[in-house]
């Protein structure tokens, strides 16, 4: 993870097409996943999930039982038993485990003139076709092996809990998904730059998206495109997958604002994303892109996140 200085920067444009530019400053520092989280490591979340009765799975669906109300959600397409086309998670019956497994779809699209000339292996490709849910489950999860304090769940499901004390996201000591906030000051550390490596254009060298024709039209690795990295040096913050965000979908405001948390109206449901993913356009890889919006239960193959955890001062 890379630590990301606290301080005051400019969020959104004033373009008029997107979002109202406005002052935000976050006054705590926090440490973000340099990558976005890979098959391999949502699988062992998976096998740790399974064998804690935290998980069910169904014929083609996990769903994640919230220990505190026994709320479930689903989290994740997957194959089980060789069955499915596009999951790089397979369910194995007689073993009640998970494995990776190269998606029968991409897999034969290897060697010279494809998309992965050196072969296929998704154990180190962002895992996608995961819900809001299912990536909150998961930083529950890290928190969970580091003795901290599990941030998601804690009364009503697997929601945000609530603005105040231990449930404000600035608050919390466990692992948790970056507010939209954190995550463009991330992106535009230090400049207000318009993409994560700059202000150039981007190109096939830059983010695995779409110019002209698509870069790969599948999930790169997630430390590939090292020339993409932002100024702290992230990876794939622009195109790849969309990245779940902590916070409810909102409108900007042009006053300035001081650790934004989002809608705090229970009834808006949808979760930002941002970044863009390996068939979005220029246009969509924009930091400032920041009203993305996706349910939280949805389940779709450009959906994947990283994870984020406030520094803690001793």
């Amino acid at each position: 993870m890379i630590l990301v200085p606290a301080g005051t920067f400019m969020m959104g444009a004033d373009n008029g097409e997107n979002a109202v530019l406005h002052e935000v400053t976050l006054t705590k520092s926090f440490w973000l996943g340099r990558y976005e989280v890979t098959n391999q490591q949502y699988v062992e979340y998976l096998n740790w999930a399974i064998s804690h009765n935290r998980i069910h799975v169904s014929e083609s669906t996990i769903t994640g039982i919230n220990v505190y109300s026994n709320v479930t959600e689903q989290i994740l397409t997957t194959i089980r038993n060789g069955s499915g086309q596009w999951s790089e998670i397979r369910y194995i019956d007689s073993e009640n485990r998970f494995t990776v497994e190269p998606s029968s779809w991409i897999a034969g699209d290897t060697g010279p003139g494809y998309a992965y000339p050196l072969g296929y292996d998704p154990s180190s490709l962002p895992v996608t076709a995961v819900s809001w849910h299912g990536a909150a489950l998961y930083c529950n999860w890290l928190s969970n092996q580091e003795s901290l304090e599990e941030y998601y769940g804690t009364g009503s499901g697997v929601g945000i809990p609530s603005s105040t004390g231990s449930g404000n996201p600035y608050n919390a000591t466990g692992y948790r998904l970056p507010t939209s906030a954190e995550w463009e000051r991330a992106a535009r550390y230090n400049d207000s730059r318009e993409y994560p490596w700059g202000d150039s254009e981007p190109n096939c060298d830059l983010a695995n998206s779409r110019h002209g024709g698509v870069c790969l039209g599948w999930t790169s690795e997630a430390s590939a495109y090292t020339e993409g990295e932002s100024q702290l040096g992230f990876n794939c913050l622009a195109g790849n997958v969309n990245e779940w965000c902590n916070d409810r979908v909102y409108l900007y405001s042009p006053n300035p604002v001081t650790d934004p948390i989002g809608s705090t109206y229970a009834g808006n449901s949808q979760r930002v994303t941002r970044g863009g993913h390996y068939s979005s356009p220029a246009s969509e890889l924009q930091n400032y892109m920041g009203l993305d919006r996706a349910d939280p239960g949805v389940v779709e193959w450009v959906y994947g996140f990283r994870v984020c955890r406030v520094y803690a001062v001793n």
